[in-house]
């Protein structure tokens, strides 16, 4: 399937190119023209590479149309002119195809130089390119792969990318759902409000592995103090899930604001949970929220240090008494362990 990166414009013919020369128009079909001095003898790629320089399209993923024949890598350009034109006349498209396969192929180091060269074709505004890997995140072998080309595709915000992965946010399958939250948080603005709405609402979707992610999603895009997002990690620290208790507890270590006494009320509850990845978290977590020093979270932090059966939360609990009272003062890293 060969999608073209935009629509055609006139074509412009230049004079003919002397000495061994021969003189080439090459159009995109959003009406970008380029003329191309070539050697006679030169072959299509060697004018692949040329235009990889000047319109930052792979060679790979580049299909020359001439009239109505593909023209194939090898073929030499003087053999495509006729002798009473003045140029030859060349339109460039985009091979999905060819992006596709790659992404296909199972190799590691294949798909990480699709995704690279994915990053150099997008910013080119190929709405049929951002629908094709939008397209992907239902397919089970390439979900990942195109939630990091989604990225590299288009600046954050762009409209068309964000209304194509938030009809994904209500697909059946929870893994497209999560795919799409990912997605999500990668082509929003930061601080986003309908798209930090729409993270909000799926915080209480009905899989635990989805949720999570909104969660996840949540603490990248909002800004600390954002009391939507701090409300909707709020109401998963009740979760029935271990693991979505702990991202909410993660979350709000990065969105509440420094001295929220709420949060830091809630987040003390957790030191008593029954999972030790959620006690871990909250330990973690307190020095982010709470003022240099403050005695009650001090106090709270010793009492269940005392009570704390595990070494690694305990650990948790001593690192966080540490940097509570030590000299610097402050914990405005921005990032929870």
């Amino acid at each position: 399937r060969d999608i073209a990166i935009s629509a055609q414009g006139p074509l412009i013919f230049p004079a003919p190119c002397p000495g061994g020369m021969i003189s080439v128009v090459v159009c995109n079909v959003g009406g970008d023209s380029i003329d191309l001095d070539m050697h006679s003898d030169s072959t299509v790629r060697a004018l692949k590479d040329k235009l990889a320089r000047h319109w930052s399209v792979p060679p790979k993923y580049q299909q020359l149309v001439h009239g109505a024949s593909v023209l194939e890598d090898s073929d030499c350009l003087a053999s495509r002119c006729a002798s009473e034109a003045p140029a030859l006349q060349v339109t460039m498209v985009v091979s999905l195809e060819v992006v596709r396969r790659e992404l296909e192929s199972g190799s590691f180091l294949r798909q990480v130089g699709t995704l690279a060269s994915l990053g150099e074709v997008g910013q080119e505004g190929s709405g049929a390119a951002l629908a094709f890997v939008c397209g992907l995140l239902e397919d089970e072998s390439l979900r990942f792969a195109a939630v990091r080309a989604l990225a590299a595709l288009v600046p954050r915000g762009d409209p068309q990318a964000l209304e194509l992965v938030a009809r994904r946010l209500g697909h059946a399958e929870e893994l497209v759902r999560e795919a799409a939250v990912e997605a999500l948080s990668l082509v929003a603005a930061r601080g986003d409000r309908p798209s930090l709405a729409l993270l909000g609402g799926i915080a209480e979707d009905e899989s635990p592995r989805v949720r999570r992610a909104a969660l996840e999603a949540l603490s990248r895009m909002a800004e600390r103090g954002d009391a939507g997002a701090v409300a909707a990690a709020g109401a998963r620290l009740g979760d029935a899930a271990a693991d979505v208790r702990w991202a909410a507890v993660r979350a709000l270590a990065l969105l509440a604001g420094t001295g929220d006494e709420e949060v830091l009320g809630r987040i003390g509850i957790c030191l008593s949970d029954c999972s030790w990845l959620v006690r871990h978290a909250a330990a973690d977590a307190l020095p982010h929220v709470s003022a240099h020093g403050d005695p009650e979270v001090v106090a709270l932090l010793v009492k269940h240090l005392d009570d704390e059966d595990d070494c690694s939360v305990s650990a948790a609990i001593e690192d966080a008494l540490a940097r509570l009272s030590g000299p610097d003062g402050s914990d405005d890293t921005g990032s929870a362990d």
